[in-house]
């Protein structure tokens, strides 16, 4: 799995009908050219919602993973002191 390096948990939608995305709204209008500014506008917080939905199962799932990276690193550590492994420990060496 590739490293995600920041949350995607508090990022808002970007204003696309702020004049600097003029060129995106312009060229959604291109790919559909019935759509309006309001219209493009609507398709690309679309877009930038469902990314960002997808990111944030990505960045979850990454959570996840380091929590059972943290954990089995913990089990394999009290294995090292010939100490008994805590119940949550389920591998043997």
């Amino acid at each position: 799995m590739s490293i995600i390096a920041n949350s995607s948990m508090k990022v808002f939608t970007l204003d696309y009908s702020l004049p600097g995305f003029e060129a995106l709204r312009n060229s959604q209008k291109i790919a559909v050219p019935s759509s309006t500014d309001i219209d493009a506008v609507a398709t690309l917080a679309a877009i930038w919602k469902v990314t960002n939905d997808a990111e944030k199962i990505m960045w979850q799932a990454q959570l996840n993973e380091d929590n059972m990276r943290k954990e089995d690193q913990a089990c394999l550590d009290q294995r090292a002191t010939d100490q008994p492994a805590p119940s949550h420990c389920t591998f043997d060496l």
